[in-house]
């Protein structure tokens, strides 16, 4: 068997706002198909990390360097980071009103993939991919995310991460306003892409999506700082005692080899 390669890897990372440092050298690898968990309490850096990998303007990297594959992305904007496959499945939402999910999904797959399916082709693929992430075929035609509830979203975001293939996936609170069911779902497709190559990066304030996975390597953020890396018995740690307990130590499981 075929060693996995690192495919990202983050290198003392600094992001700042116009006010404020959110990321504080944070630094980890991720090989293809493997699943690492960012935990920690609000405001901690977890999302402006992913935001600032994504390429939002918001979010300044002062030092650092972030490579997907051989090439250091914080050269590229954020249309090419995801044309180099980077994907990133926001905390919340935007909604597009006049804009139906049939046509912004085929162009996103057109900017993104060799594979340009004609629309009645494409329309018949989408449809299937909602009908596997459980929504009706009517989902189609409505524009995206208006009127749409918290775990419509995640199914819908859900259906575009395995329409758009991509290397590495940054999910950020996939698991907000989904059932059990919906849960078990994400997993599912969680676990199916990682068997294809995918790198999962996943965001998540409890442990309620991770008792269906098998996770690399979990971190804990403070202060935009990796304050604890471990596996199952820091996921154990944190269901019992929250985040108030974590002890920092450095985790040297992760260097390159």
């Amino acid at each position: 068997m075929r060693k996995a390669k690192i495919i990202f890897s983050i290198q003392k990372l600094e992001v700042w706002t116009k006010t404020k440092k959110v990321v504080d050298g944070v630094s980890f690898n991720i090989k293809s198909g493997e699943l690492h968990v960012l935990m920690g309490p609000n405001g901690s850096g977890k999302s402006s990390l992913t935001l600032a990998l994504a390429g939002d303007p918001r979010y300044i990297v002062k030092k650092g360097k972030v490579f997907l594959g051989t090439k250091n992305i914080l050269k590229l904007n954020p249309e090419d980071r995801a044309k180099e496959g980077l994907f990133l499945a926001f905390q919340h939402p935007v909604s597009l009103p006049g804009v139906s999910l049939v046509n912004f999904l085929r162009l996103a797959n057109n900017a993104i993939n060799k594979e340009h399916m004609p629309l009645l082709v494409w329309r018949k693929h989408l449809t299937g991919m909602l009908e596997k992430a459980g929504l009706s075929e009517n989902f189609v035609d409505r524009d995206v995310n208006v009127g749409f509830s918290g775990g419509e979203q995640r199914r819908v975001e859900l259906a575009t991460l395995v329409t758009l293939r991509p290397r590495v996936a940054l999910l950020d609170e996939i698991d907000s306003g989904l059932d059990v069911d919906g849960l078990k779902y994400t997993a599912k497709i969680i676990e199916n892409m990682r068997r294809q190559g995918t790198a999962f990066i996943l965001i998540t304030h409890t442990t309620r999506l991770l008792k269906y996975l098998a996770p690399n390597k979990v971190y804990v953020l403070k202060a935009g700082k990796i304050i604890s890396g471990g596996g199952n018995e820091l996921l154990t740690k944190i269901d019992k005692e929250g985040f108030k307990n974590i002890r920092v130590f450095k985790d040297t499981r992760n260097k390159k080899s």
